[in-house]
């Protein structure tokens, strides 16, 4: 096998879990602050919309009149 083949080869292999996973932190460690926060997945901070009992709100309401 001449070596061109072999770097073929070589270029052509799927990178393993391992090299994946340093070349991300590689690339990572470049990130800036901000978007290190607008990449992040998970332990995302969500808003969630209040619930209000209206009957409380309704008595509140009648009480304060």
């Amino acid at each position: 096998m001449s070596r061109c083949e072999r770097s073929n080869q070589k270029f052509n292999q799927e990178p393993t879990p391992e090299q994946i996973q340093k070349r991300a932190a590689k690339i990572r460690k470049r990130w800036s602050r901000r978007t290190e926060q607008r990449r992040r997945v998970g332990n995302r901070i969500e808003w969630i919309v209040p619930n209000i009992d209206l009957t409380d709100l309704d008595c509140q309401l009648s009480c304060a009149s």
